[in-house]
């Protein structure tokens, strides 16, 4: 009940206070412009009486003189304006008034009712700490372990508890700080080192970058048998440009892979996501052998070629694929430099995905690492010229 006495006091002077012009009358409004004229009368006659005794020298008299006048005549206008015949009276103003009022309360309870709980009762925070937590949500559990840690910084378990949680909250850059925490107190684990790994590249939206690559590769160190840790290893290689090794990678996982399915030790889907890599890999080979008009490209082994496949994998996929390459050549070139051939692939990428902004990033990217280099230089500016990238 009280609750709602606070909700209806605060919505009263809210409207009162929005809607308060349409409650004064032209007779107020009058009265309050004639109060002004009188004061501003009453300083003119105290300014002539200071300067006759002296006070206040002639030029600074005629100086209020003149700013006083021009408020008497500002008063005097408002008076005359307050006294005209409104268009708007009196019983129209509280027409107007009383629907507007009707509407804002109206407005604010439904809205409430529609989106708020009335019928939800307070809790004191005590109980909501002592609450099970069988009961609890999953942001008053976090709540709670964050609190907890921030008391003993040093609870590893802690942290091991939490960092999982903050993954599947989407809260990566927290699950990254809280992996490495619970790594740094507990040490290393394939858990550990897996979550870490794979908050980076949801992160970077599939970019495998050197933190998962370190990761994935100590993970290996212990269980070298692990295809999920090969496989992302695989993608690193493939987005990086090396697209022969990274061929050969798939191909060995993709017969490891049917083993450990035969076992029962992965998923039968498993072999489907390498054969889906493998087959933009074999196709990415087969375009840029450009085969002659009316030919039937020919895969490996006299079967049809992986274009073929590529073009049947989801648009989704093959988006994903592709953007996942050029990020990841993107960041090893930003990082370690490379080949002039490189950049103008990036280039080359970014143009043809119609990121006219990033493709000319790239550019200013060659040149810094060629400066100095006339001739390296010259060839970078015939190739953006010839692509349309720079005039």
């Amino acid at each position: 009940m009280l609750f709602w006495l606070i909700c209806a006091i605060l919505t009263v002077a809210v409207t009162v206070l929005t809607l308060r012009p349409l409650l004064r009358s032209g007779g107020e409004a009058a009265a309050e412009a004639e109060h002004d004229l009188r004061v501003y009368k009453d300083q003119l006659a105290e300014l002539d009486r200071e300067r006759d005794r002296s006070v206040i020298g002639p030029a600074e008299a005629q100086a209020a003189r003149l700013e006083i006048s021009r408020r008497i005549l500002a008063a005097s206008d408002a008076a005359k304006a307050a006294a005209a015949p409104r268009g708007v009276g009196t019983r129209a103003r509280s027409l107007i008034f009383s629907v507007f009022s009707g509407a804002v309360v109206a407005g604010s309870l439904g809205l409430y009712m529609m989106f708020g709980s009335p019928g939800y009762r307070g809790r004191p925070y005590a109980e909501r700490v002592s609450q099970p937590t069988a009961t609890a949500s999953v942001q008053e559990l976090v709540a709670r372990v964050e609190a907890r840690l921030r008391e003993a910084p040093d609870d590893g378990k802690g942290w091991d508890v939490l960092a999982p949680v903050y993954a599947k909250m989407g809260r990566y850059q927290d699950a990254i700080a809280a992996f490495a925490r619970a790594i740094d107190l507990l040490g290393e684990s394939r858990e550990r080192l897996r979550g870490y790994a794979e908050a980076h590249l949801a992160l970077a939206n599939g970019v495998v970058v050197s933190e998962a690559r370190d990761a994935f590769r100590k993970i290996l160190a212990k269980e070298p048998d692990l295809i999920a840790p090969r496989f992302w290893l695989a993608v690193g290689q493939e987005q990086d440009g090396d697209r022969a090794g990274a061929k050969t990678a798939y191909e060995t996982l993709l017969r490891d892979a049917d083993e450990q399915i035969a076992a029962g030790k992965v998923p039968p889907r498993v072999r489907d996501v390498i054969q889906q890599r493998l087959a933009g890999i074999r196709g990415q080979q087969t375009a840029a052998s450009s085969p002659a008009p009316g030919t039937q490209p020919v895969g490996e082994n006299g079967e049809p070629s992986a274009a073929d496949a590529i073009k049947r994998l989801p648009a989704g996929d093959r988006a994903r694929m592709i953007q996942e390459m050029v990020a990841g050549l993107a960041t090893r070139l930003e990082k370690d430099g490379g080949g002039r051939e490189e950049w103008q692939r990036l280039i080359r990428s970014y143009w043809v995905l119609g990121h006219r902004n990033a493709a000319l990033e790239a550019l200013a990217g060659a040149r810094r690492q060629f400066e100095g280099d006339e001739a390296e230089l010259a060839t970078l500016d015939a190739f953006a010229r010839d692509l349309g990238v720079a005039p």
